[in-house]
């Protein structure tokens, strides 16, 4: 399993909202340049979401589907195109005033290549720390030497771009 956790001084529902609205992507997970429904509805189990990534100067594009929806709660995402299959799960829940964010991302590396689940696991889950890290710097109120000031946090909003085809 490659989970991270981290607290996020927002209320659960706020958190959830944020977090389950594919288009606020790219303020939070890094390599993410741009989201896009296929559809424009709301997010349900069996929505779908194109995503453009930027990763070494490569830009990849996956598309996903909602395969768990648990309101206010939890959201699973599976690839269903992309370069490497993936699962990745985002929990919420309340702590006291604050909310625990917990992120999962499963890499489907095939047994076949060596080493590959113990590196799926390590690449995993220092994304997710990453991710998470990201996340509770973009939604808690800045605070001098803690996070990313406002002003860089509004410069790193995505520019609008072209939509994406799945």
């Amino acid at each position: 399993m490659s989970a991270a956790s981290i607290l996020v001084s927002r209320p659960a529902a706020e958190v959830f909202s944020f977090i389950s609205t594919p288009e606020n992507d790219p303020l939070w997970v890094r390599g993410c340049a741009a989201n896009q429904r296929v559809k424009d509805e709301p997010i349900r189990v069996g929505s779908r979401v194109v995503e453009q990534l930027s990763y070494l100067g490569t830009r990849l594009l996956y598309e996903w589907e909602v395969t768990q929806l648990e309101p206010r709660r939890l959201i699973t995402y599976s690839s269903r195109r992309g370069l490497v299959p993936m699962v990745i799960t985002i929990a919420v829940r309340a702590d006291g005033s604050a909310t625990e964010v917990t992120l999962d991302i499963h890499l489907g590396l095939p047994r076949l290549v060596p080493f590959g689940a113990a590196l799926g696991r390590l690449v995993g889950r220092r994304q997710a720390r990453r991710n998470l890290a990201d996340l509770r710097s973009h939604l808690e109120p800045f605070r001098p030497g803690v996070g990313v000031p406002p002003s860089r946090r509004a410069s790193s909003r995505p520019a609008s771009s072209p939509p994406l085809s799945p």
